[in-house]
């Protein structure tokens, strides 16, 4: 038995500043690509990084304050 290995053209590009992106035009239906559940992943992700950055800075917070007490 032989296995057999996909292939995919390379992505179309376009010069974007100083790099290279995805053609949007490139990115659709069409061509395989679904982004219906990015925004709603992309605010989850947003959620998930505030309620981080939250929590360090209560733990910063806190440790300066126990500094503080024990000088």
């Amino acid at each position: 038995m032989s296995i057999k290995t996909g292939n995919s053209d390379a992505a179309i590009t376009v010069r974007a500043g100083c790099g290279l992106r995805y053609d949007p035009d490139q990115l659709g239906d069409h061509t395989g690509f679904d982004f219906s559940g990015a925004e709603q992943w992309k605010n989850a992700l947003d959620d998930k990084l505030a309620a981080q950055i939250d929590e360090k800075d209560l733990v910063t917070q806190t440790s300066m304050d126990n500094q503080k007490k024990d000088k």
